[in-house]
């Protein structure tokens, strides 16, 4: 074969070393990636979503909080990340708000689960084994938006916080086979932390001090929470057929959650809670008929 271009897309280090010191450099040609990048109207326009849509209730505060730091992003068009971290109780809204921001950004979500990393096989996936292993470059690098989530940020071993250092400073993270370029990139860290003081007390202050904004998700209302319950219902009763629609809503199933309000405070339990119930009572129907 005698091929007179080759394409050779997120090469590892030591290959592309290798590459650049037999070939003349004026041969090479680095092409990078774009990504959705937002004005200033554009996050004004997602704002004004968030807070019209039903994909996260609630938490306006939080909301606004969070667009503003992309308002900033976008208006100095900063050259180092943006570092956001949302904390409060669970079931609240956090990941929902992520994941909405990142529709927005025009791209599925790159999300990292920080729960698991306390063995030695959460090291190798930070600070990079084999080529053939899975990664944090990796999974950055195959991102699709500038949005990456790491969920559950308060529950990695701390010695994995030190990372962070460079990459929030910088825009840059380096593992033992690759270097990323993340310059651009919203990190929203998200955690069940209550105050500030506990932030800063677990993550340490250097990475601390480099969060640009800390967002505070509040318990959601009794009213809030009732919006949710109608919510679920909605969803869940949107897949059945008229019949066994007619059934959930002559039954006094709903009434009975709103009834009880106030013993509900995480979304995501009572979407499975809901979820069961109902599912609970076409079963049973269709066990009744087939007696």
């Amino acid at each position: 074969f005698n091929f007179t271009i080759y394409h050779i897309q997120n090469p590892p280090k030591r290959v592309e070393s290798s590459l650049r010191s037999h070939i003349d450099a004026d041969e090479v040609t680095t092409k990078n990636g774009s990504y959705f990048q937002p004005s200033t109207e554009k996050i004004v326009e997602l704002y004004k979503l968030l807070q019209t849509n039903d994909t996260v209730i609630g938490q306006n505060g939080a909301k606004k909080a969070s667009c503003v730091s992309l308002f900033k992003a976008a208006y100095s068009k900063q050259k180092k990340p943006t570092v956001l971290m949302f904390y409060g109780p669970s079931g609240v809204g956090k990941t929902e708000l992520a994941k909405s921001i990142s529709d927005f950004y025009e791209g599925n979500l790159t999300r990292i689960q920080f729960s698991m990393m306390q063995t030695d096989e959460a090291y190798k996936y930070v600070f990079g084994d084999t080529h053939a292993t899975p990664s944090m470059a990796k999974d950055l690098l195959a991102r699709e938006t500038n949005i990456v989530l790491i969920d559950e940020f308060d529950k990695c071993a701390q010695g994995l916080y030190n990372v962070f250092y460079q990459i929030f400073d910088e825009g840059i993270f380096e593992d033992a086979n690759y270097k990323v370029d993340v310059t651009d990139c919203i990190f929203i860290l998200t955690s069940n932390f209550n105050d500030e003081e506990s932030i800063a007390k677990t993550v340490g202050m250097p990475v601390y001090s480099r969060i640009d904004k800390k967002v505070k998700f509040e318990k959601l209302s009794i009213a809030e929470i009732e919006l949710v319950i109608n919510k679920i219902f909605n969803s869940t009763t949107s897949v059945l057929n008229k019949t066994d629609v007619k059934l959930i809503e002559e039954s006094t199933l709903k009434e009975e959650y709103i009834s009880n309000l106030s013993s509900f405070n995480n979304i995501r339990m009572l979407d499975k809670f809901i979820e069961n119930d109902v599912y609970t009572l076409l079963f049973s129907k269709r066990l009744a008929e087939s007696e």
